[in-house]
Order: C-alpha cells, then structure tokens, then sequence
C-alpha cells in the first residue's frame, strides 16, 4: 500500500456530526491485509463506526443506538432454546449468541439471565446497546444471528470487536463453541493487555481453526534455552509439552482443561509464533 498521508473524512448518519481521521499503523496492517478497514467514535447516546478503503473513501457506517431496558419492545415472546451445557467464566466481559430464526441461544461466556437481551434480539435489525445490570451490551446483528458483548469496553475497540464478529460468520457459530471461546477470550486479551491486535491475531487464528497446528518444539526449546525475552517463557515452557494436532482440538484441549490464561498468552503472542515460525499450519498432519 502506498505510504501517502490519507485523512478519513466522515458524517454521522444518525446525528450528522462531521469529522476526520487519519489512520494509524494498525488500520493501514488491516487495510494491507483486508482492503477495508474502520474506526469508532463516540456522539452521546450513540456510537458511529465507519469503514473505509485504501483509498479513503468511506465504505460503510454502523451506529449503536442506546436502548433503555424498559423501551425493549415484548410484541414478540419466541420461544428461545439454550443449546449449550458448560460454562467458562470471564473476569472482564460477558457474551451471548443467538440465532433469531432458530431461537436458539448459548450463554456459555454469558453472565446472568439473558432474557432481556434475547427480547431485545426479537425486536431489532440493527446494531444497538443497551445497558443492563450496570453493564453496557452491544448488541450485533449479522443476518439472523446476534452477538451480544458487554463490559467497560473502550469505544475506539468496538469497530475491532464487530471485524471479529465478521469474520466468524462463515462458522455457525452460535452452535460452535470454540468459535464463541476464541472471540469471548480474544476480546477479554485485548482489555487486559489494552492491545487491539490481539483482535486481529483472533481473526487471523479463526482462519486456521480447522488446520492442522504443527509446534517447532526444538527451535522453542533453544529459545527457551537462549532466554528469548520477545515470547512468554510460561507460554512457550508449554507450547513445548503440548501435541500437534487440529487447532481446533488443540483449543478444546484448553477449555476442557480450563487452561484459560494459558489461551490468552497464545492469543497475545500467535503473530509473533506464527512470524518467528514456531507454530506452522498445514491442511493434512
């Protein structure tokens, strides 16, 4: 991509603020790697997000509008069903996946009772947030599936956040609960360690997910020997004991041995093995 200056110039459909913004390394990563890239900006009581190309033009805009509890329409009651039976706790965000046409649901990442946003769900078409118990959910349509996530999400990550929501789409995902574990923990990484390309190191793992995961276990071990400061040393002491097998395994793996903080530090460094080929994929073991 050419390295001329370019400046995003922008009108909110929903309030018809103007503005512009000048895109940083990480959106010119995403613009190199997917042609389209995005931000977010807050206007009182709604979130814009705008897309836009290499050249600068806008592709695109989301608007979150607020939603009240109380304004959440109950003309349609479904018939909701949960689907999923474990549960895997995160510290800083809760999420729920539901499909309108099906009605079906799983809070597997989800805190509380999800009745409210499963009426709010309902009643929509299109993106919304909607504050419940004290915590802010954005709420995601993508066709007849929902996404919801809240937390005290910073708005500058939400448009990180909804690129995610996209690019698990071809999975079904409310039914794949890997899918649901890679996009909750991803975004609960980027929150610990404030670091939105820990979103994009998701989007790019969600690509591999059925691909066979080969660890260059000498080459980890000299470097675990050599003292290599760039990589976790905890990470890589048990990137070295673990099997090669289906990335998509090797993450059941982790979730059944509840290895959580485990996945976050793969998260946080995947580039980083993937770059340094400590971890390679291929189609067939």
């Amino acid at each position: 991509m050419s390295t001329q200056k370019i400046i995003i110039k922008y009108k909110c459909p929903q309030c018809g603020k103007e503005g512009s913004y000048e895109p940083d390394s990480n959106d010119i990563k995403q613009l190199n790697e997917a042609g389209i890239a995005s931000f977010s900006v807050f206007h009182g009581d709604h979130t814009l997000v705008v897309w836009f190309d290499k050249s600068g033009g806008v592709r695109a805009y989301d608007v979150f509008k607020a939603t009240a509890e109380e304004e959440i329409s109950t003309a349609v009651e479904l018939e909701w069903k949960k689907i999923n039976e474990d549960k895997v706790k995160l510290e800083h965000i809760s999420v729920l996946f539901a499909d309108k046409k099906d009605a079906i649901y799983s809070d597997l990442l989800f805190k509380g009772n999800p009745a409210i946003l499963l009426r709010l769900v309902e009643s929509i078409k299109e993106p919304k947030t909607v504050k419940i118990d004290a915590m802010q959910y954005y709420v995601y349509p993508l066709d007849s599936t929902y996404i919801a996530v809240g937390g005290d999400i910073p708005t500058k990550m939400l448009d990180k956040i909804i690129n995610l929501f996209r690019s698990s789409i071809k999975y079904n995902v409310v039914k794949d609960e890997v899918v649901q574990y890679v996009i909750g923990s991803s975004i609960e990484s980027a929150l610990i360690y404030n670091n939105t390309l820990l979103l994009m190191n998701a989007i790019d793992l969600l690509k591999h997910l059925d691909e066979f995961l080969f660890i260059e276990r000498k080459m980890i071990s000299d470097l675990i020997y050599v003292g290599l400061e760039h990589i976790d040393t905890a990470l890589m002491k048990k990137l070295v004991k673990m099997e090669n097998m289906v990335l998509r395994d090797f993450i059941k793996s982790i979730m059944k041995n509840g290895n959580h903080s485990f996945f976050l530090l793969f998260l946080k460094h995947f580039s980083d093995l993937k770059y340094m080929n400590l971890i390679r994929f291929t189609l067939k073991p």
